[in-house]
Formats: C-alpha cells, structure tokens, sequence
C-alpha cells in the first residue's frame, strides 16, 4: 500500500460505495493524505440520456486503510481490495 503519498486532482481510483460496489473514479478534492473527493459514472443504468450515463460523486471519502465499514472508502487501482468489494 501506498501510505505515504498524497492523492492529487485527477488522478484515477477505486471508489467503493457503501453497498460495496466498486467502480473507476477520479479524484476531485484532496483533504488531507487520506481523504478525497470523487467522481465516477453512475452504476445505475437508467441515469442515462443521449450524452451518456450520469456522473455521481461522493465527498469526505477515507482510505480504504482507514475505513472500518466494508464500504465507502477509496483506494489506489493497484491496491488489492478488501475481501468485501464487488466488482460492477
């Protein structure tokens, strides 16, 4: 794992949400070493138009070093994910 290195705006993670789902997602706001800001693609089908899929984000979410609950948390792409996480 990565612990010591700062995220920064832009760069792509793995958001996973509190029902454990996993999905790409891109940093928006960085506060602090562990705790971001994202934005991802809508997993839900139907929040679509003919531009394509929503976006939805998530704020104040912890690393997944930090987070207790099996989901809600954000880690690196080449961080293995917790034996919790489902694949979208």
């Amino acid at each position: 794992m990565e612990q010591h290195r700062r995220p920064v705006v832009g760069e792509p993670v793995v958001y996973v949400n509190p029902v454990r789902v996993a999905c790409p997602a891109l940093v928006t706001s960085v506060h602090g070493e562990k705790c971001v800001n994202v934005v991802f693609v809508s997993l839900d089908g139907d929040k679509g138009d003919s531009y394509g899929r929503q976006i939805e984000g998530s704020t104040s979410v912890v690393h997944a070093s930090t987070q207790e609950a099996p989901g809600n948390y954000w880690r690196y792409p080449q961080e293995q994910g917790k034996s919790t996480e489902v694949t979208a």
